[in-house]
């Protein structure tokens, strides 16, 4: 197997990670802002809050993987041709 192809399989295998981990925050169940909250910031909204935020953190990060590999995938061979 070729580095370009190493390359492709990572554009596939991130992207999809990335949506399945972006689907994941989106399946968060946030609840009622106004039940529970107390004044220093805890409670169940901002708890569900930062569970969705590091599932769609972790999907950025899939995302970006693949965009790099991508990039990669497709600036490699030319610089290979000089």
């Amino acid at each position: 197997m070729k580095f370009y192809d190493l390359l492709q399989f990572g554009v596939c295998v991130f992207s999809i990670l990335a949506a399945a981990l972006w689907l994941q925050s989106a399946a968060t169940t946030l609840p009622n802002l106004t039940e529970n909250l107390r004044w220093d910031g805890t409670g169940p909204f901002p708890d569900a809050l930062k569970e969705q935020s590091r599932w769609s953190a972790a999907g950025a990060a899939c995302a970006g993987m693949a965009a790099l590999s991508q990039s990669l995938s497709v600036v490699l061979p030319y610089l290979g041709s000089s």
